[in-house]
């Protein structure tokens, strides 16, 4: 897992998961550039559109919902971007 091959990283998760995910990428020097909650995506996903190399969506079941406004706005990320993605 520590090998994450040099890429910037964003990491979405469940808000009650995020501690757990930022002490993840510290203990395993991932990239993570930025560890966001799925419930701050709509407001967060969009500002500075930052180019990420590697997103990594941690319970990602939770979008199977594809007219949900929160995948809706990943997925339009995503379209703008060319990531390498993980879930």
């Amino acid at each position: 897992m520590g090998d994450d091959h040099f890429l910037e990283t964003l990491i979405l998760c469940p808000k009650n998961l995020k501690p757990m995910w930022e002490d993840y990428a510290h203990r395993y020097k991932l990239r993570a550039h930025r560890v966001m909650s799925h419930s701050d995506v709509l407001r967060d996903l969009h500002i500075g559109f930052h180019t990420y190399q590697l997103i990594i969506i941690g319970e990602s079941q939770s979008f199977r919902n594809r007219e949900g406004r929160t995948y809706q706005a990943i997925r339009i990320y995503l379209s703008k971007e060319v990531p390498k993605l993980s879930s």
